[in-house]
């Protein structure tokens, strides 16, 4: 079993049901009831998520280029974060990265012990 297998489904499926509370007098006075409301599946598709995201931040960022703005935006796989990088125009430096170096290199790092502790388990 591999890290990806548990951490990235293919799918979820998800059946919600809310219970609304009735009340049967409001001042002193009957109510009509509440009708109640059904449960529903909710499918979603993980790796379709990720292609559409993808997908929004090469069409941004083909935007952004076209604009001459000094805005990148980036997937980071290991960590599974969008990355936002801003740069000086003029040197190309990074002036700011949102998650910041520090928070990628902590995500690489807990994914990297996690697939050592699925190995050692198994």
């Amino acid at each position: 079993m591999s890290i990806d297998s548990v951490r990235q489904p293919s799918g979820l499926n998800y059946a919600a049901k809310v219970d609304i509370p009735q009340a049967k007098t409001v001042g002193g006075q009957d109510r009509a009831p509440v009708p109640e409301i059904a449960s529903a599946p909710i499918t979603i598709d993980i790796e379709e998520n990720k292609r559409n995201v993808k997908a929004a931040i090469a069409e941004a960022n083909s935007r952004l280029q076209q604009a001459g703005q000094a805005l990148q935006f980036s997937y980071d796989e290991a960590a599974d974060y969008t990355v936002v990088t801003v740069q000086n125009s003029t040197t190309g430096e990074v002036v700011r990265q949102i998650p910041n170096e520090a928070v990628l290199r902590v995500a690489h790092n807990i994914e990297r012990v996690k697939g050592f502790l699925l190995d050692k388990a198994a």
